[in-house]
């Protein structure tokens, strides 16, 4: 029962559902995040599939799921890590553990909204105002996101006692930082990339002068 009530609380009382995370560490359970976690997965593919055709953004015929997969878990994990770097510079009082969880609390409005957005959009199109549909159903998504982002910012500054102004520059830094991550990890990809052909290079040449075609 204790996660669904922090549920009810990062919803209603978001300020106290994340002090609920950080209450009770001795018994942290990593089960409501992997639940959370599937759960957003789930929404984004079945919101691929459900949300009607011309307002959807993927292609359902030429979806891949794992790279929906990835989509959707890696730019939440990079948030995760970044934000747990920077905190921890600036005297945050979060372990990574319940970073992670307060993330995946806070996706709550994505998880329980986004499939009904999709539902709704086939209603309304019978209506034949695409232009008018599109513009609600963009609103309605707009409206989740920022939610989403709310919670992201009171979960950062109640989980390590910031005020508004030190959460909104903590805020920055964290984004600046996840663009710092993936710059890196472009980075290395490309130069291993690049290693990889060059030894495949090398061996190919060593290959054919010793042993020919």
């Amino acid at each position: 029962m204790k996660p669904l009530k922090i549920a009810l609380a990062v919803l209603f009382e978001p300020m106290q559902g994340f002090r609920m995370i950080q209450r009770d560490r001795d018994r942290f359970s990593h089960l409501p995040t992997l639940v959370l976690l599937f759960l957003t997965v789930a929404v984004r593919v079945a919101s691929i599939f459900l949300t009607h055709y011309p307002l959807t953004e993927v292609d359902p015929r030429d979806t891949n799921i794992g790279r929906e997969v990835a989509n959707t878990i890696l730019p939440l994990l990079t948030w995760v890590v970044g934000c747990y770097l920077v905190t921890t510079i600036h005297q945050g009082e979060s372990l990574f553990r319940e970073v992670l969880q307060a993330a995946t609390y806070s996706m709550l409005p994505y998880i329980l909204l986004t499939v009904p957005i999709a539902l709704l959009s086939n209603v309304l199109v019978s209506s034949d105002v695409l232009v008018g549909t599109i513009t609600y159903v963009q609103a309605l998504q707009g409206f989740v996101w920022a939610w989403v982002g709310i919670l992201f910012l009171v979960s950062l500054g109640q989980m390590n006692s910031y005020g508004f102004l030190e959460t909104l520059r903590v805020t920055i830094i964290t984004l600046f930082t996840c663009i710092f991550i993936w710059a890196v990890l472009t980075l290395i990809y490309i130069l291993g990339n690049n290693l990889f052909r060059f030894l495949s290079d090398v061996a190919y040449q060593y290959r054919n002068y010793f042993f020919g075609d």
